[in-house]
């Protein structure tokens, strides 16, 4: 048989309510700058797109002049390339080519554009794989036009940093999707092509089929663009690199919980827990977490979720700011949830 909630008690659960009392008298004195998570990602509704300021077409080469003769329709020259944060062009690259004699002179053109480079917040940021084309006229040997104007974003939601994966994340992980920005500039059919961890592929997804851009145009009409690719990173940083940083909001809530615990009353404490965690979210430290933990282990061991109470206070005890006696109450209370759910695991 497992164990019930009076032989846990006798067993010295019960000193997990003098801790939680400790823990709520003494939650200032954790309090230092540190570590945040957030989805460091394409921004939302201030991002502003880079926009050219000089684009000089390519010549159309004299030599190439019996290749176009040759080809079955005008030559056309499709460029892959990236924008820097100082507005040049770097990473050119041919994506597609029917004479590849223009493939040199479309390069050396787009080598020299200038932009001004999208900006989040008023702040420069690179601009990943962006596209043109140009199509060289043999009527009018001088004559080269870009037939082909990429999407640029106008709307770009950033996911929220996933609160399951934040335990087990290291300080950088990444999500690349590739996808199609419809003719009415709507994200469609995202993919993923590669990722640092799986845990944050769901939360970049549903960020993605969120946002809005200018849709590409060709021939000056509206038109799908596939294969547009976006590499979205989630960063746990600060300004100290401390996992330690408490909010004097996240203590006062947490002390609130806390009363609310001693008092009997663990339906309050649990939805003061719920609102915490959603109102924080993704930008929870450890620490903040280690402190809603205790509380909400402690509702848990009241209402007899051993496994539950068991997983919290584990967290508690690898993550958790500490004084001895609570360490040690927490060692204690972690001892024998283990060998409560161990039985309860065997019936």
């Amino acid at each position: 048989m497992g164990l019930r909630k009076t032989e846990m008690k006798s067993m010295g659960i019960t000193t997990f309510k003098h801790y939680t009392a400790r823990l709520c008298a003494s939650l200032v004195m954790v309090m230092s700058p540190g570590l945040t998570a957030q989805a460091k990602s394409p921004p939302g509704a201030d991002v502003t797109p880079a926009v050219p300021t000089f684009q000089p077409r390519p010549d159309f080469p004299a030599t190439c002049v019996v290749a176009a003769e040759n080809a079955a329709e005008n030559p056309r020259v499709a460029l892959e390339f990236d924008i820097t944060r100082d507005g040049t062009t770097e990473n050119v690259t041919v994506v597609e080519s029917n004479v590849p004699c223009f493939n040199q002179a479309s390069m050396d053109a787009v080598r020299l554009w200038k932009y001004t480079p999208q900006k989040m917040k008023g702040r420069s940021i690179a601009q990943e794989k962006v596209r043109t084309r140009f199509v060289f006229a043999l009527e009018a040997a001088a004559e080269t036009k870009m037939d082909f104007v990429d999407v640029s974003p106008i709307y770009r939601v950033p996911p929220r940093y996933p609160e399951s994966c934040q335990d087990r994340a290291s300080k950088l992980e990444y999500v690349v999707l590739q996808f199609t920005v419809t003719a009415e500039g709507k994200p469609i059919d995202p993919e993923v092509i590669e990722n640092s961890s799986r845990c944050f592929i769901r939360a970049a997804t549903r960020s993605v089929e969120k946002w809005l851009y200018r849709p590409a145009k060709e021939d000056g009409k509206p038109v799908a663009r596939e294969n547009v690719v976006q590499r979205i990173s989630f960063q746990l940083f600060g300004p100290r690199e401390n996992p330690f940083e408490v909010r004097r909001g996240v203590i006062t809530r947490v002390k609130g919980a806390g009363r609310s615990l001693r008092n009997g009353d663990l339906d309050k404490a649990e939805e003061k827990i719920a609102e915490m965690i959603a109102d924080y979210g993704h930008s929870l430290s450890k620490t903040e977490r280690s402190l809603i933990y205790q509380i909400r282990g402690g509702v848990r061991l009241e209402r007899g979720d051993y496994p539950g109470a068991l997983d919290d206070l584990r967290y508690v005890r690898a993550h958790g700011v500490l004084d001895d006696d609570t360490r040690i109450n927490v060692g204690k209370a972690i001892t024998q949830l283990e060998k409560a759910v161990g039985v309860r695991n065997s019936e």
